[in-house]
């Protein structure tokens, strides 16, 4: 075009020659690949990128990668990669407007690639994460969405030598944590391969360059050679089926941690595969071949993977069967041409098209994983190790009654399974019935099991430690929203009390504010942008909202509120009663250790519930900075029995069974003691731990407010709930 300089014009003109070629590729819809590179090339052609070329080559270079590389002519594919940084680059360019040029559909692809624009109210990493969540969300309605964002990373990566150091790092990190992962969900192998090795090379420079090093290595191996001619020599001589033989050393992947984030040799689990493809579409061949496989090489114990009568569910297949020749171990992989190709190109093969084979189940599946990833509303390192756990794991089968096959990550629970089935199993799951016996919803699921949940009218009386206990993001995300929701209930009812005291303080009823229909309330709500009165008082149970707010807005002098501070201006001025435990809401600061039903203890509020603090507690001050106005006093409602009773973890450091013993104050007690237990701390010293029962704060106050005398370091821990039999 005459608008670029012509120092450009050699890139314009590959860049024009890419499109003809994807042009002449393309069945259908080619004129709508042309339309939007010209409609780009207008769009961004006062940008450059950093390597001082048009910023065309960019789009430009990822459609030629879903064409060429991922085997994509999709044209509103093709066409949405060339738009696809249109919105966010550009100023005057809006959805709206490529819904009137192009299509709802082109336009959907690109708005699901965009970026969440920069909020000043909120952090970098939180905006960050809310890109992500956009782009789960919209993938799991159209997998286009995803194909473009690994097609526009992929270039990325290969060009990250012109961006400063930071940068490179920064994106490193984020393709490593986020689309490695997706790729091999997705079972694009080839891509998780290759991003991986963009990324730990600018990341780990040094290892990166001694693990290539070892690969190198491991190619000339003398043994590789040998496994594969005796392979060939043996098949061909006991098979009437021919069959291709690949090696591959492992990549840079291989040989990295996501969890612990190291990159060393003894992370891999082999270093070389061996891939034998068996000229037919019947899968009996692959059996008769790995029969051979493991008469020539005896397999290792507990290695052998049957993925053809089982598939993964992202829809690979193969036989699976490791051996150990020579000084190492080697995976071997038995699979049919289509499996081979679904192999390397996972869900793309939906657009290659090359086999009759029906992915749909497994695109929903997909789509599905997508869909809880993108809800999985938690900070951003959770969900990558959730990302990474469940890209990385092996797969159980396990059954309903009625015999239908559910695949979940190895180590998953009976939650996850009730969740898999429906939201409403398994916010009501209180077990299962596996092989005749009745398991909790804790239980961890074995390959095979046939799994009947055991449904209740009441709420799951969720812990918080569920979430880690389970392995599958919609269980995950279904477990927050129930702690989420008890902490919501919890605040309400404290901010009543709290708003309540302060209007009294005041000389003012709350039924000011109860009666919806209240023209005060009313005009409260509106300038405040809340919705309701409950809601009003969520946010004063979250120490969102002060409730000397409220006094402005009905108009009480402030002078009021100086003098009810000078008569105690050392205690906080309100009171929140505790009486049930609730560890999903109510936790015991470490700073300081309080006890239950400790004396003069203060809380402090938050979104994620209620913190217990020593009254004296110096982190409150020094560290956190929380006036006294944002503290408040605990009413303990000593005999308010639980509706569950408590384990509670009392450890005492430095302290054996003995000792404690013989300065126990009260060893004649009838609290419900399940277990005393010793062991040594990594320095040696040896600790304590009583594992004990409770039913209300009198019982849980009387038992340990004496042994605080002899050992005021003490850790105090909610430990679980007791189920009532």
């Amino acid at each position: 075009m005459e608008d670029y300089p012509r120092s450009h014009q050699s890139y314009i003109d590959k860049a024009y020659q890419s499109i003809q070629a994807i042009y002449e590729r393309c069945s259908k819809g080619g004129d709508l690949v042309k339309k939007a590179f010209e409609f780009a090339l207008e769009l961004h052609k006062d940008q450059r990128r950093r390597s001082g070329e048009p910023y065309i080559v960019h789009p430009v270079a990822v459609a030629n990668i879903i064409a060429s590389e991922f085997g994509v002519y999709d044209s509103a594919i093709l066409a949405a990669s060339l738009l696809h940084d249109t919105v966010e680059d550009i100023p005057s360019m809006s959805i709206i407007s490529l819904k009137e040029q192009f299509s709802e559909d082109i336009a959907s692809l690109v708005d699901g690639c965009t970026k969440i624009m920069l909020d000043p109210s909120k952090e970098k990493r939180q905006v960050q994460a809310r890109t992500h969540s956009k782009i789960f969300l919209s993938a799991s309605n159209n997998l286009g969405v995803i194909i473009i964002k690994l097609a526009d990373r992929l270039h990325n990566m290969r060009t990250l030598h012109s961006l400063p150091s930071d940068k490179r790092m920064r994106i490193s990190k984020e393709t490593i944590d986020i689309y490695v992962p997706i790729a091999a969900k997705l079972n694009i192998n080839w891509l998780k391969r290759e991003l991986y090795h963009q990324a730990l090379l600018w990341l780990y420079p040094k290892k990166s360059k001694r693990i290539l090093a070892h690969i190198q290595s491991v190619q000339q191996n003398k043994d590789i050679i040998e496994i594969k001619t005796r392979l060939e020599e043996y098949i061909a001589k006991h098979s009437d089926v021919s069959v291709t033989i690949r090696n591959r050393c492992k990549g840079l992947g291989s040989y990295y941690n996501p969890f612990k984030k190291t990159l060393e040799i003894s992370n891999a689990e082999n270093f070389v595969d061996f891939t034998i493809v068996v000229h037919s579409e019947d899968p009996i061949h692959c059996y008769k071949i790995f029969g051979m496989v493991n008469k020539l090489f005896p397999p290792l114990p507990r290695t052998i993977r049957d993925f053809i009568a089982n598939p993964k569910s992202n829809g690979y297949r193969s036989l699976h069967v490791r051996f150990h020749y020579g000084n190492s171990n080697y995976l071997v992989k038995i699979r049919t041409p289509a499996m081979d190709e679904w192999a390397f190109y996972g869900v793309l093969t939906h657009w290659r098209n090359y086999y009759d084979f029906d992915i749909s189940p497994y695109e929903e599946e997909i789509m599905k994983f997508l869909r809880d990833i993108g809800e999985y509303d938690e900070a951003p390192p959770k969900r990558r190790e959730l990302l990474h756990s469940h890209s990385r794991s092996e797969e159980i089968i396990v059954y309903t009654p009625t015999g239908d096959p559910h695949y979940l990550p190895k180590g998953s629970i009976v939650l996850d399974f009730a969740y898999k089935i429906h939201s409403d199993l398994g916010d009501r799951c209180k077990g299962a019935i596996i092989s005749s016996t009745y398991v909790p919803p804790t239980h961890v699921l074995e390959e095979g099991d046939t799994v009947e949940i055991v449904k209740t009218t009441e709420m799951l009386d969720v812990h918080p430690e569920y979430e880690s206990l389970c392995k599958t993001p919609l269980a995950k995300k279904h477990i927050i929203r129930l702690i989420q929701k008890r902490r919501r209930e919890y605040a309400e009812k404290i901010g009543r009390e709290i708003l309540e005291q302060d209007l009294q303080n005041h000389g003012i009823s709350l039924e000011i504010l109860s009666n919806q229909y209240s023209e005060t309330l009313r005009y409260i709500l509106e300038f405040m942008n809340i919705r309701s009165f409950e809601e009003l008082q969520v946010r004063i149970g979250q120490d969102l909202t002060s409730p000397s707010v409220i006094r402005e807005y009905l108009g009480i002098p402030k002078k009021m509120e100086s003098d009810i501070l000078q008569l105690a201006p050392q205690n906080p001025p309100y009171i929140v009663s505790i009486g049930q435990i609730d560890n999903a809401v109510h936790k015991f600061a470490h700073c300081c250790r309080p006890y239950p039903g400790e004396d003069k203890a203060i809380v402090v509020l938050s979104e994620r519930g209620v913190t217990i603090h020593k009254s004296h507690c110096k982190e409150l001050t020094e560290r956190h900075n929380i006036p006294i106005e944002r503290r408040f006093r605990v009413n303990w409602l000593l005999d308010e029995g639980w509706d569950n009773p408590i384990m509670f973890s009392l450890i005492f450091p430095e302290c054996n069974i003995p000792s404690l013993l013989s300065k126990w104050p009260h060893r004649e007690t009838h609290s419900d003691i399940r277990k005393i237990e010793e062991s040594l701390g990594h320095d040696g010293t040896p600790w304590t731990r009583i594992l004990v029962v409770f039913k209300n704060l009198r019982e849980a106050k009387n038992f340990i407010e004496p042994l605080i005398v002899f050992s005021d370091q003490m850790e105090i821990e909610y430990y679980r709930r007791i189920e009532r039999s």
